[in-house]
């Protein structure tokens, strides 16, 4: 059986987390999916919202492109 996804490493979270911060500042768009970011770093919306590095700075970049 094999996984359409691979296992997320420290430096994926990082990269993640960068990204998300540059969203905060609206620096790509204000349209903020865990689909597009599924797409984008290839991990499941599951394992994205796992990691709370990465949940926090979801949250922050949707408040920040919601007002």
């Amino acid at each position: 059986m094999s996984s359409r996804f691979r296992r997320m490493s420290n430096s994926d979270i990082s990269s993640v987390v960068g990204d998300l911060d540059r969203w905060a500042a609206g620096q790509l768009g204000s349209k903020l999916t865990w689909a597009l970011l599924e797409e984008r770093f290839g991990f499941s919306r599951q394992s994205l919202h796992a990691k709370s590095d990465i949940k926090a700075a979801y949250d922050l970049a949707k408040n920040a492109s919601a007002g």
